[in-house]
């Protein structure tokens, strides 16, 4: 047996136990001991698109039928993996035009984007580029026009700033202008709504910009003791729950092309699917 399948079986071995003891420190920690969530307004918060333009207009669709008045905020990662994320980006650019009542939060594939647009280091971007090309950015190049080189001069660092060039000039002024200007977090009531996640040893408001845009090993398992809800996407899970005050939305939408909203009002808690899949 290889050295290389012992050390696969063991990482599997710790994902494994690791996720069991999270689930168990989830059951036996303290609970979360808030009210039911009560946002100022009605919320209608959409997770992760990732490039799923279809799902998008679909999850649009419904919301104008049933959620009309609301407080549409999305979580997050609308590029990478999906085919379409030239066209989530520029419909999302127009909904926060058009429509006031829209909030777009900042996820950690877009901070990805903007760090390859603005790395000026040919180092760092060469091994930063093929990292982010890796996990999805190259789905995004391509539905901007910008197709990876195959590599033939030897040079990677040249290639990647060849590829960084282009999107600079694919990308148009107002979507990257709008992209930097993302938030991080929209709370209302008892009602937060982040990327990824929260330290529950904080108050949201002091939250670390990299723990809501990629998360805290201590969210989901310790509970917050301020009664604050906490809304995200980021981490994928088979069904929309909610559970010791957090709200998980990110239903794949990419991977099992499932596309989750939550609707908040009044205590209420009401999900909205669609299929992200071209029919």
């Amino acid at each position: 047996m290889s050295t290389h399948h012992n050390f696969c079986q063991a990482l599997q071995m710790f994902r494994t136990l690791f996720i069991r003891a999270k689930s168990y420190l989830r059951r036996a920690g303290p609970r979360f001991e808030g009210q039911p969530p009560k946002p100022d307004h009605p919320l209608a918060v959409i997770g992760d698109l990732h490039g799923q333009a279809v799902g998008l207009e679909r999850m649009l669709a419904r919301l104008s039928d049933q959620a009309s008045n609301h407080h549409w905020i999305f979580l997050g990662d609308y590029v990478d993996r999906g085919p379409h994320s030239k066209d989530v980006l520029l419909r999302l650019h127009e909904l926060c035009q058009t429509r006031p009542n829209t909030t777009c939060l900042i996820g950690n594939h877009e901070e990805m984007l903007l760090r390859f647009l603005d790395e000026p280091d040919a180092d760092k971007l060469l091994a930063h580029g093929p990292k982010w090309q890796h996990v999805g950015g190259a789905q995004t190049l391509e539905s901007f026009g910008v197709i990876l080189p195959t590599p033939k001069s030897g040079n990677g660092s040249l290639e990647q700033a060849q590829v960084q060039s282009q999107l600079r000039d694919a990308i148009p002024p107002d979507i990257q202008k709008w992209l930097r200007q993302l938030p991080r977090k929209f709370v209302s009531g008892n009602v937060a709504t982040v990327h990824a996640g929260a330290d529950p040893s904080l108050p949201i408001e002091e939250q670390p910009h990299m723990t809501l845009t990629c998360g805290h090993h201590s969210f989901g398992v310790q509970a917050r003791t301020d009664g604050m809800w906490v809304v995200h996407g980021h981490t994928v899970v088979p069904v929309p729950r909610e559970e010791n005050g957090v709200i998980s939305i990110d239903t794949g939408a990419f991977r099992n092309g499932r596309l989750t909203t939550a609707l908040i009002a009044d205590g209420m808690i009401e999900y909205i699917q669609v299929d992200c899949e071209d029919s």
